[in-house]
């Protein structure tokens, strides 16, 4: 089958003043796939994905989303557009209700109506219902966010993120903290969002990306070293030389459980 491009960066890079964190990167990202950033602390991952969604500019280069340049666009912007994300620092309202920080993630993109017909109202609450279920937490829906576990609260950032009707989602470290079991969970979370859009993530769990991904870009100090398949990537010896360099983080690239 054949993917069309939904997203597409080109020479994109990004000083800060004498630092170069981004520097002529270039990757296409295909719809309806899953798409990994990988690459060791300080490679660029969260730099990229502040650009792409808008964060902060870029230096130079271009960004392209479903057609058309958004490099440049403020974060709301892209976000209308259609790109969403959820961030390394889970971002709930904990004193809200788990429902309730859906509903307010609903009211972002829509002009305010103190006059909004209950039709529309339960519409809200509809959707966000179905949000909640497909990340495991419809039975949830009133205790407050802070009463959930870690792993619970990184759903419900998930869920938040998905209100707006995004058609790319991007997840940074969507995991981390959490245990294998919901660690587990997440990728279960991550293939069923799959099948309605296009999921880019940035990951450290080595197990987690060679599982879930079904194309991989490697970054090392900001540029890209390597894209592939997990299969290519597991294979590349620059890869294994410069971003894992032997050891168990080698043992883990090669021979994901």
């Amino acid at each position: 089958m054949t993917h069309s491009i939904i997203l597409r960066t080109e020479n994109v890079s990004r000083q800060f003043g004498g630092l170069a964190a981004l520097t002529d990167v270039s990757i296409d990202i295909e719809e309806g796939k899953i798409h990994s950033i990988i690459g060791p602390n300080g490679a660029g991952k969260t730099t990229f994905f502040n650009v792409l969604s808008g964060r902060i500019p870029s230096s130079s280069g271009n960004v392209h989303f479903a057609g058309r340049s958004i490099t440049g666009l403020t974060q709301y912007k892209v976000a209308r557009l259609g790109i969403a994300r959820s961030y390394q620092i889970t971002t709930i309202f904990p004193k809200l209700k788990v429902l309730d920080n859906l509903m307010v993630a609903g009211q972002s993109g829509k002009a305010f109506n103190f006059w909004r017909s209950s039709f529309s109202f339960k519409e809200d609450v509809d959707r966000s219902m179905e949000l909640l279920k497909m990340v495991g937490l419809e039975q949830k829906a009133d205790l407050l966010a802070s009463q959930l576990s870690h792993g619970e609260q990184r759903y419900l950032d998930i869920a938040i993120a998905l209100r707006t009707a995004p058609k790319l989602l991007l997840l940074d470290e969507p995991t981390a903290g959490m245990s294998p079991v919901e660690t587990e969970e997440t990728v279960k979370i991550i293939r069923r969002l799959a099948e309605k859009l296009t999921v880019v993530l940035v990951e450290h769990k080595m197990e987690m990306i060679m599982k879930i991904s079904e194309r991989i870009t490697v970054l090392h100090f900001g540029q890209v070293l390597a894209e592939g398949t997990p299969a290519e990537i597991q294979a590349n010896d620059e890869v294994q030389r410069a971003y894992l360099g032997g050891g168990r983080d080698k043992e883990e690239l090669e021979h994901p459980a």
